[in-house]
């Protein structure tokens, strides 16, 4: 008797298996594309792509990464500080951390204690990197200061998601277990992997897309 995997998994009450999603709809400058596919649950896989002789070709394995528990939504009907993870195509932007530069040609910024990525949509600074030690310019609630993430921003990358208006400070950074406010998180190892590989004149995009057994 065949039973499909979705209703095996949860007669006995397990997580179906997701399957990563091939990019769809690229600039016509995009050669590398990273694929997150996730279940609305929080459970996510990702994949890396290469465009060789005009197909989209899967390069390495299949990797684990978290998305927020509380759902997917496009970008455009997002409403900021909701805590869902946006769904869409955005390139990929610069990376930092607290680590040294790892070995990439991606652009790198090494965090300091007064590092802050601003989140306040009434500031001209919204949605972008600043240092201020203290009496900063923009709502400090409204805003991530990076150190007090010390541990899931050792290593990320920015993701821009291009209208702030929808969302601000989303990125793809290292899993701690901790619950997620709209990023990708992933394994340390998968990080360091994608730095290597990413190349600037690929002009790189990440691809959030829910999956087919998405609620």
């Amino acid at each position: 008797m065949i039973i499909k995997a979705s209703l095996l998994a949860l007669a006995v009450g397990m997580v179906a298996p997701i399957s990563p999603v091939t990019p769809q709809t690229m600039p016509a400058s995009t050669r590398q594309v990273i694929t997150i596919t996730a279940d609305g649950s929080g459970n996510a896989v990702g994949a890396r792509y290469e465009l060789r002789a005009s197909h989209w070709i899967k390069v390495g394995n299949t990797f684990a990464a978290r998305t927020s528990t509380k759902g997917l939504v496009d970008i455009a009907n997002r409403v900021r500080n909701t805590g869902t993870t946006p769904l869409g195509s955005f390139s990929i932007g610069s990376a930092f951390g607290f680590e040294k530069k790892p070995a990439t040609k991606v652009k790198y910024r090494r965090a300091t204690s007064a590092s802050w990525w601003v989140a306040d949509p009434a500031s001209p600074l919204d949605d972008t990197w600043q240092e201020c030690a203290k009496n900063c310019s923009w709502n400090a609630a409204e805003g991530e200061r990076l150190i007090d993430h010390r541990d899931s921003y050792s290593l990320a990358i920015s993701i821009n998601t291009k209208n702030s208006k929808h969302a601000a400070a989303i990125f793809l950074h290292l899993d701690t277990g901790k619950p997620l406010s709209g990023c990708v998180a992933i394994s340390r190892g998968t990080m360091v992997e994608l730095l290597k590989w990413l190349d600037p004149k690929a002009s790189p995009v990440i691809q959030i897309v829910k999956s087919q057994d998405a609620a």
